[in-house]
C-alpha cells in the first residue's frame, strides 16, 4: 500500500462524506424530485419528501431516506470511478471502500446533527 493508495482512500471517504451530509442536511432531495417530477409540487420540507417516497415507492423510499443504505452505494459509485480513473488501485479498492467508507459517512453525518 502506497501514499497514493491512502490519498484516494482518503478523498473517496471525503467525498461519500460530504454527498451524504449534503444530501441530509438539506432539501435537496425535494428539489431534484420536483424538478423530475417524481413527486407533488405540495411538498416542501424532509420529512413529507420521504413520507411521500415512502408511500409512492417503497423500496426508493428506504434507500434514500436511510443514510446508511445511501451511503453503502455512493461509496460503490465513488469507489469504481476513482478504479477507473486510476486503474493502478486494483478492484480490491471497491468492496474494502465500500464496506468501510459508509461507517465515516455516518460518523461524519451525526456530527454534523450534533452540531446543528
Amino acid at each position: 500500500m502506497t501514499v497514493d493508495h491512502i490519498g484516494f482512500y482518503v478523498l473517496g471517504a471525503a467525498i461519500t462524506s460530504s454527498l451524504l451530509v449534503i444530501w441530509f442536511s438539506t432539501t435537496l432531495a425535494v428539489h431534484i424530485c420536483k424538478t423530475l417530477r417524481i413527486t407533488d409540487s405540495e411538498i416542501f420540507t424532509w420529512d413529507e419528501w420521504a413520507d411521500d417516497l415512502l408511500i409512492k415507492h417503497p423500496f426508493f423510499g428506504e434507500l434514500f431516506s436511510c443514510p446508511l443504505c445511501l451511503s453503502f452505494w455512493i461509496a460503490i459509485v465513488v469507489a469504481t470511478v476513482i478504479t477507473y480513473i486510476n486503474s493502478a488501485l486494483g478492484y480490491w479498492f471497491i468492496p474494502a471502500s465500500a464496506f468501510s467508507w459508509p461507517l465515516f459517512s455516518y460518523l461524519a453525518y451525526r456530527l454534523c446533527l450534533k452540531s446543528d
